[in-house]
């Protein structure tokens, strides 16, 4: 069968117009803004022998006005005259109110067509309008430059791309809507967990003031003792100091405990020996072990591998599971026992066991024991938080801790830890202890604080490590202390008069090229410190010796390693 040349010409055309169709309705699936849809459709009639001009209005419900939305070769006049149609001027309102087609074959003859399309010349004019539920809410306009009458092909053609404006609309919309809910949902959480957390912070309120006058009562009165007592002996003085010492101590793990809760931070982590921190913990709670009759059984296990961590993070959890084990042991009439073991598995990881013949754990305790706020403690005599901080430091610390228990058949809390590859403690003059004299050899250190007492004391601690110290009592007098020598590291406090502490880290940067990595910063208030200075090179007041020696220790270690 023979095809002729202008049956071939109409193919060839209806072929067009189905490519059209299709790479429209893939944009509009694809859909990845309005407007690229609305270039689509406009390129698409603009391969149409007879359009000229492309127009798309959208209705502006609250204002109720037509907006010129997409166009094609409408030229500027008509473009600042007509861009936004006010209700109910024209031909454009004239299709959204009655919803028909509105062909027009000369504009300039048509009494609704307004003085903007007039002025475009006698020219053919096509108005299709666009729904959406049912709903006029638009128009596109396909223009001639001649006079012309669309076809009914035409018409049907165009219609289409009508519809997929609309489908593209409705699909804007629908998308919209999801964003919107899912705003509101954001919205509607944030507001629940923030009522969750004044409820948490009004459960813990008694909690923590309970935690925090316990060690508080006999710091103020063996201070009161020691101050009023004039007779008391060495022995007793230093026995009250350590009372004092110890309790401070507690205050001050639980203020950090909170925030380690509230806000996580990056990890100063050094060589450390686990046995060494086991044994530093021991010590701290000897006295209340043997006044719990409790005893406590070693089994440490020799030339175990060192592991990278930070020793005062990683003493605060083992304290606190051995609290832990002290509170579930004082359930228990008689022979109370704890026993700790260390030692190594296969695949180099450091193995830390804490195990108490106290009344164990059903197995729901044990599901939620790591949970924070969860206790079994009675009488707001817990605040739920000792186990979820133990959680949260070995986790960040690489390893992990678990619990197996039975109740009536004591609990074990085992600890893992990964170990530094190569390195082994083996007591005195150990990898550990290398590794800080190597430290200590490069050992210069300045410390800028205007506060005397600290100063003095940062500097007692640091000599006594074996650096070379100099204090300086503010920034400037920092700064004229660099133009004499170089120092390793720089431990500046925050707020200080004359030169504060942000300003002094830039100084010396753009003097002298010291880079961030070189200083600790000291405050208390950790939003005075500059947003480019990094949170983990801070040392929060207050501040214990040990943290200080950490903190130090493990910025040269740093230092060496680079």
């Amino acid at each position: 069968m023979e095809v002729s040349y202008s049956e071939l010409e109409v193919l060839l055309k209806e072929r067009k117009k189905l490519e059209s169709i299709i790479r429209i309705t893939e944009r509009v699936h694809s859909f990845r803004s309005l407007q690229d849809v609305y270039d689509a459709i406009i390129d698409s009639a603009a391969e149409l022998e007879n359009v000229g001009m492309v127009m798309i209005y959208l209705v502006d419900e609250e204002k109720k006005e037509a907006v010129l939305k997409a166009w094609r070769n409408v030229p500027e006049d008509y473009l600042r005259r007509a861009s936004r149609i006010p209700y109910p001027r024209g031909v454009t309102w004239k299709v959204i109110n009655t919803g028909e087609v509105l062909n027009i074959p000369d504009a300039q003859k048509d009494p609704d067509m307004g003085p903007a399309g007039r002025d475009l010349g006698h020219h053919g004019l096509l108005g299709i309008p666009v729904f959406s539920d049912g709903k006029v809410i638009g128009v596109i306009w396909f223009l001639s430059y001649k006079e012309h009458k669309f076809s009914e092909d035409e018409v049907r053609f165009l219609s289409i791309l009508g519809t997929q404006v609309a489908i593209a609309i409705s699909k804007a919309k629908m998308i919209e809507d999801l964003r919107e809910y899912a705003r509101m949902l954001e919205s509607t959480r944030e507001q629940l967990i923030q009522a969750e957390k004044m409820a948490s912070l009004g459960r813990l309120t008694s909690g923590i003031a309970h935690e925090i006058n316990n060690p508080l009562t006999p710091i103020l009165g063996y201070c009161e003792l020691l101050l009023s007592r004039g007779d008391l002996d060495e022995e007793k003085r230093r026995k009250y100091l350590e009372f004092i010492y110890g309790c401070a101590r507690r205050i001050d793990r639980i203020v950090k405990g909170l925030l380690s809760y509230s806000r996580g931070s990056k990890l100063e982590v050094e060589p450390v020996d686990v046995n060494s921190v086991v044994e530093r913990v021991l010590r701290f709670r000897e006295y209340q072990l043997n006044l719990a009759d409790i005893e406590v059984i070693r089994d440490l296990g020799s030339g175990l591998p060192l592991v990278m961590a930070n020793p005062t993070q990683l003493e605060q959890a083992f304290l606190n599971i051995v609290l832990n084990a002290e509170h579930a042991l004082g359930l228990k009439d008689e022979g109370r026992r704890l026993v700790v073991r260390t030692g190594v598995r296969d695949g180099g990881v450091v193995e830390v066991s804490f195990s108490d013949n106290g009344p164990g754990m059903s197995k729901e305790v044990v599901d939620k024991v790591f949970e924070p706020f969860f206790t079994t403690k009675s009488g707001g005599e817990g605040n739920g938080l000792g186990l979820f901080i133990v959680y949260e430091v070995i986790r960040r610390h690489g390893g992990r801790v678990r619990v197996e228990s039975e109740e009536g058949r004591g609990a074990t809390f085992v600890v893992e830890l990964p170990c530094v590859e190569g390195e082994v403690s083996t007591g005195k003059g150990n990898k550990e202890g290398e590794i800080k004299e190597k430290v200590k050899q490069m050992g210069r250190v300045l410390v800028v604080e205007d506060e005397e007492l600290i100063g003095e004391m940062i500097r007692e601690v640091l000599e006594g490590e074996g650096y070379f110290v100099f204090v300086a009592q503010n920034g400037r007098v920092a700064l004229e202390r660099l133009e004499e020598g170089v120092f390793d590291l720089i431990i500046c406090d925050v707020k200080m008069p004359c030169m504060d502490g942000n300003r002094l880290y830039r100084e010396v940067r753009d003097r002298y090229g010291v880079s961030e990595d070189r200083f600790i910063f000291i405050t208390g208030d950790i939003e005075s410190l500059s947003s480019e200075i990094d949170r983990d090179r801070v040392l929060k007041k207050p501040f214990t010796v040990e943290e200080l020696r950490s903190k130090v220790n493990s910025s040269f270690y740093r230092l060496i390693k680079q």
